[in-house]
């Protein structure tokens, strides 16, 4: 509840278990997602002598790990996972019912090709 006092669209449905969301009012989830625990929602970027801002979009029935980070201006097509941990960069598109394992457990060339938008399938 509070959240959606916050600005954040949330849709029906939704299970949050103990996330941080910063910037609430630059994310939305749709409805039948869940967030694990410790998950960071963090919809701006701080660099040198700028701060960018990017919305978070979360498509319905996702299912986001517990741990991950998403950062700006991240997409999640609905019916994709993340898996525990991940770490999705600025700009990162997962296609609706992908699954992104840890960042830690892929190739280099895997986590490239992620964040460019482009999900390599093995």
């Amino acid at each position: 509840m509070y959240f959606r006092l916050a600005g954040c669209r949330i849709g029906r449905d939704v299970w949050i278990v103990a996330a941080t969301i910063l910037d609430p009012h630059l994310v939305s989830i749709g409805d039948g997602t869940v967030i694990g625990g410790e998950v960071v929602l963090v919809p701006h970027i701080a660099g040198g002598t700028e701060v960018i801002f990017g919305s978070i979009r979360i498509g319905k029935d996702c299912r986001i790990g517990a741990h991950s980070v998403i950062c700006a201006g991240v997409t999640i097509g609905d019916g994709a996972s993340v898996g525990i941990r991940a770490f999705l960069r600025k700009g990162t598109t997962v296609p609706p019912g992908a699954h992104v394992a840890a960042i830690g457990g892929m190739a280099p060339r895997d986590v490239v090709g992620l964040e460019k938008g482009r999900r390599n399938r093995s």
